[in-house]
């Protein structure tokens, strides 16, 4: 992990913090029901911050090394997640009061973006069961997705 790796970690917990103040707003009347973007938000900060904490060090030369795939995957996802606060960060920037009305289009999109959230943690769980690496011993269930992944990826 290098120390931008770090930066890009604290500005996405910066911008999830952000997000959930802006979530929050009781005019917005989310209905707390799966998926619930507050909580969805809180869990996946809390979990990011899990994951990343045996790499707080790196800057003085101390903490742990990735194993394996570990570091490629925490870049990808965190540049994924800090994608995905922007975009509804700026849905509520431009939606401005048009937030507030539950058919509006910036409402729908923040709807997806909720989904795309869960998913998002719902996967890093499944790799970091417990805040530590399991990808390596990863397996995939399914038949038809196991032969895709060895076909595209082989065996790792």
């Amino acid at each position: 992990m290098t120390s931008e790796d770090l930066r890009l970690v604290e500005k996405t917990l910066k911008r999830l913090e952000r997000l959930a103040e802006q979530c929050s707003n009781p005019r917005l009347g989310l209905r707390n029901s799966p998926p619930y973007l507050p909580d969805l938000v809180r869990e996946t900060s809390t979990l990011l911050m899990q994951v990343w904490q045996p790499y707080q060090d790196v800057r003085s030369g101390g903490g742990l090394a990735p194993r394996g795939d570990e570091a490629r995957y925490l870049r990808v996802h965190i540049r994924n997640l800090l994608d995905k606060t922007d975009r509804a960060t700026l849905l509520f920037k431009e939606g401005k009061e048009k937030m507030f009305d539950e058919t509006s289009s910036y409402r729908r999109n923040l709807t997806k973006l909720s989904l795309l959230f869960s998913h998002m943690l719902w996967e890093l769980k499944a790799m970091f069961p417990g805040g530590y690496f399991h990808g390596d011993t990863y397996k995939v269930t399914k038949s038809e997705a196991d032969k895709f992944w060895r076909h595209c990826f082989g065996t790792m």
